[in-house]
């Protein structure tokens, strides 16, 4: 059976104090990679841990899949969290946790082309 992996992330862009005093501005990406043997298996999992975890939330949300911007107001957020990768952690082959920060970049182009994609730096 061939693995499969879903990826996502979100971009942060931060103007900050930094400890001598001084502005800086930065932005970076984090993003998450979860690799699965049986993506069907999975996502069976997947819903029996978010509705198994769910008693957990005291929100009136009833969704079949949560971000969590869905859920950060409920007080009990952690709870459910906690619960559910409790569950689903024995259904997870690798994850991988990426960080990337871009400083002074005045623009970065990804071109892609028939053969292959080039990242280049323009100032």
């Amino acid at each position: 059976m061939v693995s499969i992996v879903g990826i996502d992330s979100r971009s942060f862009v931060r103007d900050v104090v930094k400890t001598d005093r001084t502005k800086g501005h930065f932005e970076s990406v984090i993003g998450i990679a979860v690799k699965v043997a049986d993506y069907i298996k999975f996502k069976e999992q997947y819903i029996k841990a978010i509705k198994s975890s769910s008693k957990y939330l005291i929100c009136e949300n009833d969704l079949q899949f949560y971000c969590f911007n869905d859920i950060k107001n409920c007080k009990t957020s952690y709870d459910f969290l906690e619960s559910f990768f409790k569950e689903i952690s024995p259904h997870l082959e690798k994850i991988h946790v990426f960080y990337t920060l871009f400083c002074e970049l005045p623009r970065v182009s990804l071109c892609a082309q028939p053969v292959a994609s080039r990242l280049s730096y323009a100032a």
